[in-house]
């Protein structure tokens, strides 16, 4: 099953790749390998992050794909 990230971004049409470079353009900290990293970790749904709506990377990804960080992050059930 896909993620709302996942859907998104090959909506725009990036990989992976292009889509962390463009985040990581979008913030001060956190390198494009990084932002990978976390991309993965969410796409295949091991999202580590307790609070992921108040980090950087959603915030930076969300902006990327110049949507708000709702249409990208799932809520887990509880």
């Amino acid at each position: 099953m896909k993620t709302k990230l996942q859907i998104k971004r090959e909506q725009a049409n990036l990989t992976i790749e292009q889509l962390a470079l463009k985040a990581s353009k979008k913030v001060d900290s956190g390198s494009d390998s990084h932002l990978e990293l976390v991309i993965k970790s969410i796409e295949t749904q091991r999202c580590l992050c307790p609070k992921p709506r108040k980090t950087y990377e959603w915030k930076a990804l969300a902006k990327a794909l110049k949507c708000d960080v709702s249409e990208i992050f799932e809520e887990e059930a509880e």
